[in-house]
């Protein structure tokens, strides 16, 4: 690896990545005016002299506008430059983040990522996706390649979500020098260049199939989202599908391999669950592959009057403030510790493995308990 790619930026270059990321992550738009240079400096933990060289540059060149007396203002936006070597990203430390700013899960990690990097002598341009990464937002990894960025940290499931993200990521056209893929634990395609790193979804869902069974549950259902080609995740949801029909099998428990899928509207959830609650032989215990599904089982379960825990186990996925708020036993993952692998996996790319896995922790609170035929045995 080069030396100067060891080199930690100047400060002034970090606060100037600082600033192009908060324009991303908060979708600002040209016209829109930017805090002062103190309020930056003070948010940014640098002297308020450093921020107005931040600006500055960034005035110099054509991406900020500085009025006397009114502020400074996006004049345009990165990446929209008709000649790309109008912004030359000043260090090789620069990685772009382009993972799903979803507010339960994914954002938290990404932030931890983000910090992690910034603590280790990254630049880190943020690439804020909503719920999936656009055509155009390859766009913009494209012009971001072009301008000098040589790091590419992105979401494994959006990597191979899209075609298009599939054609660019496996394509000539990629140049990124190092390329880590995040979370999504599918079969790790390898047309995709980098490495993989996420937790252990087979792990937490034989976890989840034995712990129910320890406490007395033999007819154990797994609702989750849809596997038909109109849903985003399909490819994940056949995955977990797939993880939880094995752990069943691991677990002595085929005969009651029960699959519940529905999409995330909530009149579809609602009777999906309905059905399933309705039935003759009606499960014991739910698995969910999120925490929302297990709070909607949950809410139509109190509405048929059954109790949760006694009358029906629950247990979902990510303890988002959903689980949390329910008292939802959950899975949770190690962010901090996959943020330091993530950026491990940046400065030593080509020595790490292609696939490298996390365990998934249970979170245990109050939506599990002994079954009742179980109970009653024991009484």
């Amino acid at each position: 690896m080069n030396m100067d790619i060891k080199q930690r930026p100047l400060v002034k270059d970090q606060v100037i990545a600082k600033v192009l990321s908060m324009i991303s992550a908060l979708k600002l738009q040209p016209g829109d005016r930017l805090a002062s240079e103190k309020t930056l400096a003070v948010k940014f933990h640098v002297n308020h002299l450093t921020l107005r060289a931040a600006y500055a540059e960034l005035a110099e060149r054509g991406l900020l506008e500085r009025r006397r007396g009114s502020g400074t203002f996006i004049k345009r936006l990165p990446g929209n430059e008709n000649d790309v070597n109008a912004l030359r990203l000043s260090s090789t430390r620069t990685v772009v983040v382009a993972m799903r700013d979803d507010p339960h899960f994914f954002s938290g990690l990404r932030n931890d990522i983000i910090n992690e990097a910034q603590n280790r002598g990254f630049l880190p341009i943020v690439l804020g996706s909503g719920n999936n990464i656009t055509q155009s937002d390859v766009e913009k990894l494209k012009a971001y390649q072009e301008m000098g960025a040589g790091n590419l940290i992105i979401d494994q499931a959006e990597a191979v979500g899209h075609s298009h993200n599939l054609a660019y990521l496996s394509g000539a056209g990629c140049k990124y020098k190092n390329i880590v893929r995040v979370l999504g634990n599918l079969s790790d395609d390898e047309r995709l260049p980098g490495c993989m790193i996420s937790g252990d979804y087979a792990g937490a869902y034989m976890k989840a199939v034995a712990h129910l069974k320890e406490n007395g549950h033999n007819n154990i259902a797994f609702f989750c989202g849809t596997t038909t080609k109109d849903n985003n995740a399909w490819r994940a949801n056949k995955k977990f599908i797939s993880l939880y029909t094995q752990a069943m099998i691991e677990n002595d428990l085929s005969e009651y391999i029960n699959v519940i899928t529905a999409s995330y509207e909530n009149v579809c959830m609602d009777d999906a669950i309905k059905t399933m609650l309705n039935s003759a032989d009606r499960p014991t215990a739910v698995f969910c592959d999120i925490d929302y599904r297990a709070v909607k089982v949950i809410d139509v379960a109190k509405s048929m009057k059954l109790e949760i825990p006694e009358d029906l186990s629950v247990i979902g996925f990510f303890d988002t403030p959903w689980s949390q708020h329910y008292g939802i036993s959950t899975f949770k993952f190690r962010n901090k510790d996959i943020a330091k692998l993530v950026v491990d996996a940046l400065e030593n790319n080509h020595d790490m493995p292609k696939l490298n896995l996390f365990p998934i922790d249970l979170i245990e609170r109050d939506s599990v308990s002994v079954a009742k035929e179980q109970a009653t045995l024991s009484i």
